[in-house]
């Protein structure tokens, strides 16, 4: 009589790998689940050789004109071992490490990783800014194309000088009369260069700079009648046209997606302002929409401007006439409308919300004979009143203040961020996701009386 005693239970086996990622599953033609960035170190029980094939791709080895590259880096080794085990067994946990072996690939130039999910470009190549020049002897408008410096700004033996929004064409580029877009910086701005010098066109240097009354640079749409074509001693005017149509502008912004690993196209409509392009695009509107501002508020004249130009109408601020037209056109503007553009990504959230950073809780103390203090919010005077002369004006006091003016301030209100007795701070809020701007006033009719205040409000 024979007895035998029952087999163990066999070992089975982990095999981390490396591979390229994203390869393909030879029996779909689709990507191969365990190759994928998202499934990295993850591990899969593999029970066949045609399970391992589907989810890891075919073991990949380097040749170059037939002959194999032994040792070579790029070499799938652990992939082929996996294989060739379930040939003889049927159970192997198998990890892919998060690593792309694709990326080690020789090439003539400098690797590079793949953008962020959500990274903006702005594809210059295939964008047109808009731009026109006054031909007084054909009386039409003339088509520009300024060249686009992509320069690092301040780079060494680059043709952009400078940083921020002070980046321009270096001196040495460029002749007399010729235009050029510094595309690097912030805003993008168009320049044109005068005795020497390259100059914002539009800018009050560039009104002196091209002639005795200075040429006149329009911002309108393309709808409509067109501006008056004219020139001011040797220099044309210019016009920004903001609207696609008839080469108007057509700035073409595209957005990274690492499902699909390549750019597309997103709409970047052109608008004057911020609450412009919220009331145009409505109730349709959100995070990381794009829009581009040809921005012309000037921050010594901001003030007025804001007084002659705030308009708390989502109706109106949806009109061509106010969305594609430069707010200088409305009464009251001081300053030269300059041509820049400025791409504009929408933030979280359905409301503007701001809060100050430093605590009110005691107030904003005043001095001599001031009875109260003042500040612009929307452009709308803000008159908050103290304890009397010398006194203090209470941070409920502000609030009030605010809230009896939200009619003229686009429906801003105010309330206290209560955290504390000693931290006590200024919350501002405009449904809709609409601006607020917040800045000293420009009101001295009772300058004995009154303290202009806006650093105060933290």
């Amino acid at each position: 009589e024979s007895m035998y005693a029952p087999a163990g239970q066999g070992t089975v086996p982990l095999v981390v790998i490396a591979t390229a990622q994203d390869k393909v599953d030879p029996s779909t033609s689709n990507t191969a689940v365990g190759t994928t960035s998202a499934n990295a170190g993850k591990p899969y029980l593999i029970t066949s050789q045609r399970e391992l094939v589907t989810t890891f791709g075919e073991p990949s080895f380097q040749s170059l004109s037939g002959t194999q590259i032994h040792g070579d880096e790029r070499n799938e080794y652990g992939l082929l071992s996996t294989y060739s085990y379930l040939g003889i067994a049927n159970r192997a946990y198998v990890v892919r490490a998060n690593v792309d072996l694709d990326q080690i690939k020789a090439s003539s130039s400098a690797p590079k990783l793949s953008p962020a999910n959500g990274t903006f470009w702005l594809d210059t190549t295939n964008t047109d800014f808009g731009l026109f020049q006054a031909n007084t002897t054909s009386g039409a408008w003339e088509k520009l194309t300024p060249t686009v410096l992509m320069d690092t700004p301040g780079a060494s033996g680059g043709k952009v000088s400078s940083t921020g929004t002070g980046a321009k064409p270096v001196s040495s580029y460029g002749n007399n009369g010729d235009y050029a877009i510094v595309g690097s910086a912030t805003p993008i701005r168009a320049y044109h260069k005068i005795g020497g010098a390259w100059l914002v066109i539009g800018s009050p240097t560039w009104k002196g700079g091209s002639g005795t009354n200075g040429a006149n640079v329009y911002i309108r749409p393309g709808t409509g009648t067109a501006p008056t074509v004219a020139k001011t001693g040797s220099f044309n005017d210019i016009w920004l046209k903001t609207t696609p149509g008839g080469q108007g502008a057509n700035i073409v912004v595209k957005s990274y997606a690492t499902a699909t690993a390549s750019f597309s196209s997103v709409s970047a409509n052109v608008y004057s302002r911020d609450d412009s392009a919220t009331a145009t695009i409505g109730t349709s509107i959100k995070q990381n929409d794009v829009y581009v501002r040809f921005d012309d508020w000037s921050d010594s004249t901001m003030a007025a401007e804001l007084k002659a130009n705030f308009i708390g109408s989502a109706t109106t601020l949806a009109t061509t006439a106010v969305s594609k037209r430069d707010i200088l056109t409305n009464a009251g503007a001081t300053a030269s409308p300059e041509i820049e553009y400025n791409i504009r990504v929408r933030d979280a959230g359905t409301s503007t919300v701001a809060t100050g950073t430093t605590s009110l809780h005691s107030g904003i103390n005043l001095t001599g004979s001031e009875t109260h203090a003042v500040f612009e919010l929307n452009g709308q005077t803000i008159t908050a009143v103290g304890s009397g002369a010398a006194g203090t004006v209470s941070l409920a006091n502000i609030v009030l203040a605010i809230n009896n003016a939200a009619s003229t301030t686009g429906g801003v209100s105010a309330d206290i961020d209560y955290q504390s007795a000693t931290k006590q701070y200024l919350r501002l809020t405009r449904a809709g996701g609409y601006a607020v701007y917040i800045q000293k006033s420009d009101d001295d009719s009772n300058a004995a009386t009154q303290a202009s205040e806006v650093t105060a409000l933290g």
